[in-house]
């Protein structure tokens, strides 16, 4: 049917029998009749049970657009003139009554009956109801939709034994799909990209300006020996920020490359200051090498473990 389209449907009993049709909803497909199939059949009826397009065995269209109300009658319409039969039956029932029952209206004259169950014929001009509407929002929305229990909540009996109520659905609630965010076009992106550099900019800009201040008010009053110290710590402590925080995390082995770097200057540092006559000094060497020696070790055992994350063994 339509372009290329394969519509699959079982053909069961006696060819020359009254032909019943029963045509499924949703979201079921003709398996759903496979125990009246058998039955009917055995009382000498010709039973045709059609797969929607994109149900069951049928062909399934990947694009949403294809899924429209048109073009299901379409396809059903084309489907029943090649089959070419008369004084047919038409069992439906949900979405299968919507579709069915137009094509009794197409084609009265094939028909001779029509049991309809659970389903109506819409005319386009009155509301659906408040049902209607909560079930399509449900079968729009729902991150994965519970065929099982759809079906199981509308069986009524099975093998003679009454089984409604269905028991409650495993799951207490579905969550609803947040709707999509329309994507931003590539000048968007870089327009809100030039604006964060530029804010990034100006926050720098006004921290400099501020550490430069402290800086001019601090070299005012003190001696020029500690000044000289002073301005050799804040510089380490601006270059340890700037390489540490602006690092992103795909660079980790990078960034271990350079602490251990830094710690390698720490240590050359140290091992200068450990002959110095005092104990203070002297002991604050030997940790600084101590712990710098930890760093450098523990910076080449991670990049290693890194790197073997990433070969094959």
């Amino acid at each position: 049917v339509g372009e290329e389209l394969r519509l699959h449907y079982v053909d069961h009993g006696p060819r020359d029998g009254q032909v019943v049709i029963m045509i499924h909803g949703e979201p079921s497909w003709s398996f759903l009749y496979r125990h009246m199939i058998s039955n009917v059949a055995a009382a000498g009826y010709r039973v045709l049970a059609p797969d929607l397009i994109g149900f069951g065995k049928s062909d399934k269209p990947t694009e949403t657009s294809d899924y429209t109300y048109t073009c299901h009658v379409g396809w059903m319409s084309e489907w029943f003139e090649k089959i070419e039969i008369s004084d047919a039956v038409l069992f439906c029932q949900d979405w299968g009554g919507l579709l069915g029952l137009r094509l009794v209206a197409k084609y009265p004259e094939h028909f001779a009956g029509v049991i309809a169950a659970n389903t109506f014929l819409p005319t386009g001009d009155r509301d659906p109801g408040d049902t209607f509407k909560k079930w399509r929002e449900f079968s729009k929305t729902v991150p994965e939709f519970p065929v099982g229990g759809i079906i199981r909540g509308a069986t009524v009996t099975f093998d003679g034994e009454v089984t409604f109520p269905p028991p409650p659905p495993k799951v207490q609630a579905i969550a609803k799909q947040q709707p999509k965010t329309p994507e931003k076009t590539p000048e968007e992106l870089a327009a809100e990209e030039a604006a964060a550099a530029r804010s990034a900019g100006r926050q720098q800009i006004a921290l400099l300006g501020i550490g430069a201040l402290l800086m001019l008010l601090i070299g005012r009053y003190a001696p020029a020996s500690f000044m000289q110290h002073f301005i050799v710590f804040v510089l380490s402590v601006f270059i340890g920020f700037q390489v540490i925080w602006n690092v992103s995390h795909a660079l980790h082995t990078p960034l271990m490359a350079v602490t251990n770097a830094i710690s390698g200057i720490i240590i050359l540092g140290a091992l200068l200051q450990l002959d110095s006559p005092g104990f203070i000094v002297t002991t604050l060497a030997a940790i600084s090498v101590l712990i710098a020696t930890i760093n450098i070790v523990g910076g080449f055992l991670v990049t290693r473990r890194m790197l073997q994350m990433f070969q094959k063994s």
